[in-house]
């Protein structure tokens, strides 16, 4: 991985609107789990040693759902980065 972020699991509870999305930490790992295949080289898995975190690629950008409301005024912020080249 290029560049690296520590997050924890407590991190992936939370959506980007700061609300917690789910109680299920079972299912948070099994999407997470999809994230850490090689080919992806998005996520690590999770360590216990180092206080439950993982690391995870900064080359990933967040986006956000067209459907979301906030979604015109992120576009217009970043479409930019997206139709460059």
């Amino acid at each position: 991985m290029r560049g690296k972020k520590s997050l924890t699991k407590s991190d992936f509870l939370m959506s980007y609107r700061n609300t917690r999305w789910t109680e299920n930490e079972k299912a948070l790992l099994d999407l997470l789990y999809l994230g850490g295949c090689s080919e992806i080289d998005a996520i690590l898995p999770f360590s216990k040693k180092d206080n439950d975190s993982t690391i995870i690629n900064e080359d990933i950008t967040p986006t956000l759902s067209p459907k979301d409301p906030a979604f015109p005024a992120w576009w217009e912020e970043h479409k930019a980065e997206w139709e460059a080249d």
